[in-house]
């Protein structure tokens, strides 16, 4: 199974397709527990595989590197990207989405490519808005997304 866009934690990566996922099936409003004001940064799953395909073979050393995207974006960010997209998909204006007063966690958690850019070059990566829409499109075609 594809995950079109990919991020640098579990709990991140199933906290959007759970955005996805709820309003998909018919979740309105989609609840979100905390205020939405932590920023974390996201990878499309081409650009991940490019850039570790990048280390293996390009690298003669054993390295760290962080594997990400230097786009940052907010979880209220996400939240409502989301909505516009799955609002589009099922074409339902109405849907709709609401915080909690909880902080997140960890106000801001952002990784840094440099390291890998200065190794092996910088190039483009796939923006978070064109990977969600992809996220969003292939949850669709799932039959196991039941629509309420």
């Amino acid at each position: 199974i594809r995950d079109c866009l990919l991020s640098r934690g579990l709990g991140d990566v199933y906290k959007r397709q759970a955005f996805v996922m709820r309003l998909l099936s018919g979740e309105n409003p989609l609840a979100v527990k905390t205020c939405g004001d932590g920023i974390k940064n996201f990878i499309h799953v081409d650009d991940l595989v490019h850039d570790m395909v990048r280390i293996m073979y390009g690298s003669e050393k054993s390295d760290v590197f962080n594997l990400t995207s230097d786009e940052y974006v907010s979880i209220r960010q996400v939240a409502f990207a989301c909505l516009r997209d799955v609002r589009k998909r099922l074409n339902n204006p109405n849907l709709g989405v609401v915080f909690g007063s909880v902080p997140d966690a960890i106000p801001f958690i952002g990784l840094n490519r440099s390291k890998l850019d200065a190794a092996f070059g910088m190039r483009d990566y796939v923006p978070f808005e064109v990977g969600l829409k992809e996220v969003v499109t292939w949850y669709s075609s799932l039959p196991q997304i039941q629509r309420k």
